[in-house]
């Protein structure tokens, strides 16, 4: 219609001669011209830039809805599930007597060899009066796992219920002169606190004469002897492995 009007205005200008109002019509018709190509070209310019720019948009939309937001909520929930403390993250520290002798038992397994490594002196005596406390603690458990077993334990033992897990609980005749016999070669380690003053001397029935004995002698049989009592006290994990196997 542009194209027309402006074909019109100069075929009447043609015809008409020269006329003020016509040339101003034709002018106004050449600008319209100019503005509707440079509109024209600006729009292709702009599609042709913001498509593009449309397509990687929803591309990553696809992929966020698709992917990541299902990533996202797990985060989430798993993030909740930590700050409340529930399942599979709750943590929680139940204290029983069991519990307590397990820890008993391995204090009584490491000590000797943690004193003289790690503890400086001033400390033996502190030791060794924990050391007396767990002896005591080890020594009644002991005695109660005897007291417990039930009427005719002897002839359980030798029957088709002998491996049930009920008759397997209590302890038995081996286990309980292993322990017996390890928890009386501990008695030196804390014996000091009603024989002397300072438990730092070295006795010569104790862990740590044994392991001056099996490193300098000075002769072979001390050197033996000092090996054997680090076999005997070895007899100490028996009671560990019961009491772990118990709780």
């Amino acid at each position: 219609g542009e194209q027309a009007a402006f074909r019109a205005a100069m075929q009447s200008s043609l015809e008409g001669g020269p006329d003020d109002s016509n040339a101003m019509e034709v002018r106004e018709a050449e600008n319209d011209q100019k503005k509707n190509k440079i509109f024209a070209c600006l729009e292709n310019t702009c599609f042709l830039i913001i498509l593009p720019l449309l397509w990687i948009y929803d591309m990553g939309y696809y992929l966020v809805s698709t992917f990541l937001a299902p990533v996202g909520r797990f985060l989430k929930n798993q993030a909740r599930l930590i700050l409340t403390g529930q399942s599979p993250y709750a943590c929680q520290l139940r204290m029983t007597v069991v519990n307590f002798v397990v820890l008993c038992s391995i204090w009584y397994m490491f000590v000797d060899q943690a004193r003289l490594a790690f503890f400086p002196p001033e400390s033996d005596y502190p030791v060794a009066v924990i050391n007396f406390i767990v002896w005591l603690m080890l020594g009644l458990e002991l005695f109660f796992e005897v007291f417990i077993r039930p009427d005719g334990y002897k002839n359980l033992i030798i029957s088709e219920k002998a491996f049930s897990p009920q008759t397997v609980r209590y302890i038995n005749l081996f286990h309980f002169l292993v322990e017996s016999l390890s928890l009386a070669l501990f008695v030196p380690e804390f014996v000091c606190i009603f024989m002397t003053d300072s438990c730092s001397e070295r006795f010569s029935f104790s862990f740590y004469n044994a392991a001056l004995m099996s490193v300098t002698g000075p002769s072979q049989a001390e050197t033996v002897m000092g090996r054997c009592y680090f076999a005997l006290i070895r007899l100490r994990v028996f009671g560990l492995v019961r009491h772990w196997r118990n709780m």
